[in-house]
């Protein structure tokens, strides 16, 4: 049977990590074995690692690993690469909610098909912001769902060492690494996570900024247009 590891990159998470680790464990898996969870921490300084710790002494299958200083989310996604040792990896944001089937379906297309590699979830934008730029970003998740597009919750074939470590967008490295090895990637829609996402304008155009020019860089130096502008290389 395959196994699955778990890696979730964090940082001062405490309202939210306790709540996605506890859905973790309840989670579906009929098909797989959830082997192990990871929670980086990325110089976390709020609760974040005391509640981890907490969780750990429950269940041996969660793990904390602590960095000292932030180095950011590509250097985390290494580490966690380095100590996963499941067939499939699953990687996934600390600020999402999910639901009792979400990792169970992104998982059950690469348990089936040996020619997919890579599989993404479906975001949907929690309904908080009863306003404008609630409306905005509720627009916005719709428009991504209709391409095929990868991040908050990933799941692939643990054959990568490793990603550059200076990449801003480590879900699209991820994708361009898993694509040029001949594998297929999928969108899968019943796989759920909920997101809350940007609060403000300028938090959106701030990280579709940074997202951007990771793109362009990972175009220009790795010859890679991600998934959501080729309608080729996803399912």
């Amino acid at each position: 049977m395959f196994k699955c590891s778990v890696g979730v990159i964090a940082y001062n998470e405490e309202e939210n990590i306790g709540s996605l680790l506890n859905s973790l464990l309840e989670a579906k898996t009929d098909n797989f074995i959830l082997h192990e969870i990871y929670v980086i921490s990325d110089a976390s300084t709020d609760r974040t690692n005391e509640i981890v710790k907490e969780f750990s002494e429950r269940d041996k299958r969660i793990r904390l690993i602590t960095q000292a200083k932030r180095t950011g989310k590509a250097h985390a996604v290494n580490t966690f690469l380095k100590n996963a040792k499941g067939n499939i990896c699953i990687l996934s944001s600390s600020d999402i909610a999910i639901t009792d089937l979400t990792i169970q379906n992104l998982c059950t297309p690469l348990i089936i098909d040996d020619k997919i590699g890579m599989t993404g979830c479906n975001p949907i934008p929690l309904k908080e912001l009863d306003n404008f730029f609630g409306y905005i970003i509720d627009f916005w998740w719709f428009a991504h769902n209709r391409l095929p597009r990868f991040g908050e919750m990933i799941a692939f074939r643990n054959i990568l060492k490793e990603i550059d470590g200076t990449t801003a967008v480590d879900e699209a490295f991820i994708e361009q690494q898993i694509y040029q090895k001949g594998l297929w990637l999928k969108h899968v829609p019943t796989a759920v996570v909920y997101n809350l996402g940007a609060k403000t304008l300028d938090d959106l155009l701030k990280q579709r900024k940074r997202i951007n020019i990771g793109h362009i860089y990972l175009r220009k130096n790795q010859g890679y247009a991600v998934s959501s502008f080729d309608i080729f290389v996803a399912q």
